[in-house]
């Protein structure tokens, strides 16, 4: 029986933990409909802010369930060197989740209340995606990474941790910058690093754009799956 995987690091598990055999696990990776992201100049993200009520700049994202595997904890402490270098900053965190009451008590106990912004999730990312100037994913542990992939998607520079399926998505220092895991200051200096070099975040953010449209688009995910289809109703 076949098993279809997400990202080279969920086949792995599969082989190496279930001891599921690897000639039996198909690499599918997730598609996504690029027709819904658009690439939206900085200068032209004032009015969406405004809808949202997020002020001042520049902003950094995230957009994932309010879980601990996710690292917000992570990004809220890398958040206090951020404003360092940039004390007009905003996190805006779109999510909900469990999580939710111990990171508003982590913001008001180092005092970034006035900085972080706590906003549901919507129906469509796309919409909230032009809020950022950067994407952050400070994951513990990712199959793959959709929000990345969508982030990427919207022409945005993208920080993450070096797992799971993030790297599959991630060229280090091309389409994003990759740090390790659970450092909130390897964290805040990525996304500093980003904001001081618009014309870096720019290009990162044009040829992740670029990755998308060559391995993650739906089109791509539909070839695969009926490529399957037909290998296995026709041996």
């Amino acid at each position: 029986r076949r098993v279809i995987a997400i990202s080279n690091p969920v086949k792995d598990h599969l082989v190496n933990d279930f001891k599921v055999d690897a000639s039996q696990v198909i690499l599918i990776p997730n598609g996504i409909d690029l027709a819904e992201f658009t690439i939206v100049p900085s200068d032209a993200r004032g009015s969406l802010r405004e809808r949202y009520n997020v002020k001042g700049g520049p902003n950094v994202g995230i957009i994932a369930r309010l879980s601990d595997v996710k690292g917000h904890v992570y990004l809220i402490r890398a958040f206090t060197d951020i404003l360092k270098a940039f004390p007009q900053a905003r996190l805006v965190m779109v999510g909900e989740g469990p999580e939710e009451i111990k990171l508003r008590a982590l913001v008001e106990e180092l005092g970034l209340s006035l900085h972080i912004d706590f906003l549901k999730i919507v129906n469509r990312t796309a919409d909230m995606l032009p809020l950022f100037d950067v994407f952050v994913m400070p994951s513990l542990q990712e199959g793959l990474g959709l929000s990345v992939m969508e982030a990427q998607a919207a022409g945005l520079p993208v920080v993450a941790s070096r797992v799971g399926g993030l790297p599959d998505l991630i060229e280090h220092n091309r389409t994003g910058i990759l740090v390790e895991a659970k450092d909130p200051q390897a964290l805040a200096q990525a996304v500093i690093e980003v904001l001081q070099n618009p014309a870096k975040a720019w290009d990162m953010g044009r040829m992740a754009r670029l990755f998308v449209e060559k391995n993650y688009g739906s089109p791509q995910m539909v070839a695969k799956t009926i490529e399957l289809y037909e290998r296995v109703t026709h041996g």
